[in-house]
């Protein structure tokens, strides 16, 4: 091999004599060799030759990075192809997909049928939703609507067949003839009985007037004549009514101060008497007396005083109020009147203290008030009775005059 590049280089030495020549497809110039020794020419090509017989001046294909990895198989990384470097879609208005059969190349998908596309908005056309595309009903008897308040998801709503004939009726008429009733809502001339007895007769609607019928039946219950008379005359009802009175219980001390962690409960609320606060929810200062005990207790119950440092409560008791308070008492009241509140449970834990029953009720039994409405009026043997304002089992709007003596 190195004789075959001595030749060469021979030659090349000849030719550069000659100043400039053609070499395969480069120049050289005797100008650009100028300042080398022919020995310099020849030790360059001798280390070629060395370069070429070894194989070391060989390119190979390097490590490639970033959004292209590999050295001979090269991948794409993934996600690395964007919106951008994608191929462009043909027109606007077009998805990417595949509507031929079979697995292939991405195409080209044009909306249409029920669905319009503007820009990146999709619109179900009018009147495209057919009732077999509607989410199906739960069961018969069912109407779509809403009953909840307010706007919201439509929702099923019951409709029975006795329902639906009246609703299918197509006027006022029709829907009389389906209750049974007079079609044309005109007769006045049928007589209606309420309440009657045979013993005693009844309540009569006849062309719109009331009056007493005689006993010519055997329904149960009763009107008697002096009560339609009432009706008639506008007489006042006959009756006693009650304002609602909330139940109490009572708390008594022996006048020697609670020990420390003994306890009430008034309605599953324990209040634990201490003598320093540690504070833990629901302890009550003893401060060093039976009178200074019930104090605290008393303004712990209705969350007055000074907190944390008479007592430890975050809020008022929920269901009864601390009342009347002497040195050796405490009275606890129910928030709400009536009966109920005789249900509220009442207990101690103490050698000191003790209290009247298991419940309230006893100090004072709640009494449900009289249901009333609005400016209704009765009266009894003794008091003329006004009712100021709708009444309640709980409330107390009842308000009497006593009828005083004859004149």
């Amino acid at each position: 091999m190195k004789k075959k590049w001595v030749g060469i280089i021979g030659s090349i030495l000849i030719l550069l004599m000659f100043g400039t020549y053609a070499i395969g497809n480069s120049y050289l110039t005797t100008k650009f060799l100028r300042g080398y020794t022919t020995i310099d020419l020849y030790n360059i090509l001798i280390d070629f030759e060395t370069d070429v017989d070894l194989n070391t001046a060989k390119v190979t294909n390097a490590t490639h990075t970033g959004e292209v990895t590999g050295a001979t198989a090269l991948t794409i990384t993934d996600e690395a192809v964007t919106y951008a470097k994608m191929q462009h879609v043909s027109a606007t208005a077009r998805l990417l997909g595949r509507t031929t059969a079979g697995a292939g190349d991405v195409e080209e998908i044009t909306v249409g049928g029920d669905i319009s596309q503007s820009g990146s908005t999709f619109t179900i056309g009018a009147d495209k939703v057919s009732y077999d595309k509607m989410q199906d009903v739960s069961a018969t008897d069912k109407l779509l609507g809403r009953s909840t308040a307010g706007a919201g998801t439509v929702e099923e709503i019951a409709c029975t067949a006795a329902g639906r004939a009246i609703l299918d009726d197509a006027d006022v008429s029709a829907q009389r003839t389906t209750l049974g009733v007079d079609p044309a809502g005109t007769d006045n001339s049928t007589d209606v009985t309420l309440n009657a007895s045979a013993t005693t007769g009844g309540l009569s609607l006849s062309t719109q007037e009331i009056s007493h019928r005689t006993a010519t039946n055997a329904q149960t219950g009763y009107m008697t004549a002096a009560l339609v008379l009432d009706i008639e005359n506008d007489n006042l009802a006959e009756k006693t009514p009650v304002n609602a009175v909330a139940s109490e219980g009572k708390i008594t001390s022996d006048a020697t101060a609670p020990s420390d962690t003994d306890t009430v409960t008034i309605d599953e609320k324990v209040y634990t008497f201490k003598t320093v606060l540690t504070p833990v929810e629901g302890e009550v200062l003893i401060g060093g007396s039976a009178a200074i005990a019930l104090d605290n207790l008393l303004s712990a119950i209705n969350h007055t005083g000074t907190p944390d440092t008479d007592y430890k409560c975050a809020a008022v008791h929920p269901t009864v109020t601390a009342t009347t308070n002497t040195d050796t008492t405490q009275v606890v009241q129910a928030k709400t009147k009536g009966v109920a509140g005789d249900l509220i449970a009442l207990a101690e834990a103490s050698t000191h203290l003790t209290v009247d029953a298991a419940t309230l009720g006893t100090e004072t039994a709640g009494v449900d008030g009289t249901v009333g409405v609005a400016n209704e009026t009765c009266a009894d043997g003794s008091y003329l009775y006004h009712c100021t304002a709708t009444n309640t089992i709980a409330d107390a709007n009842w308000r009497r005059v006593s009828l005083g003596s004859a004149y």
